[in-house]
């Protein structure tokens, strides 16, 4: 099985949600990435600081880094590495990593209440997320966050260019 192009991007148990997969529980340092060719995580590098929120990915997108779409899933525990989370989109936090548009998907988890747009996250969490994104890696430019209506436009656009690149292979 291949995470990516198996599971898909939409949670067909619970309409409006989106799969989200995890490749860095909240807390770790440790910088792992999805290699489909292997259906297995690769370490990447260690950060020097560890990550404010779950990071990963919606399978079956593509961004415009040519990567899976990346996501922030906002919950208090750290979720496993691998694991599969049904999630709504709150925001998304737009950044340049190198030159190239890299952004990043606010998702909420469906179990998460009162979460739904970016407005309910404090000023202050926004502001550590961002500093977090300009600190861990050389060459990243944080550009800001933005609304869910863009949020759901990135994640339509990122699901159209995955089953574009699909389709010319």
């Amino acid at each position: 099985m291949n995470r990516e192009n198996d599971i898909g991007p939409y949670n067909y148990v619970r309409g409006g949600l989106y799969n989200c997969i995890v490749e860095i529980p909240r807390g770790s340092k440790v910088k792992t990435e999805y290699c489909g060719h292997t259906d297995s995580y690769r370490v990447d590098r260690i950060s020097p600081f560890p990550y404010p929120v779950n990071y990963g990915f919606i399978p079956g997108t593509l961004g415009k880094d040519e990567d899976p779409l990346d996501v922030l899933v906002v919950e208090g525990e750290p979720l496993p590495m691998g694991s599969i989370t049904g999630c709504q989109p709150a925001g998304v936090l737009q950044v340049i990593d190198n030159g190239v548009v890299d952004d990043k998907v606010l998702m909420v988890p469906e179990w998460v209440p009162g979460f739904a747009t970016l407005e309910s996250f404090g000023r202050l969490w926004k502001i550590d997320v961002m500093d977090f994104f300009k600190k861990y890696k050389k060459g990243v430019e944080v550009i800001g966050w933005r609304d869910r209506t863009l949020a759901e436009k990135t994640i339509d656009i990122a699901i159209q260019d995955w089953h574009s690149k699909k389709s010319e292979v």
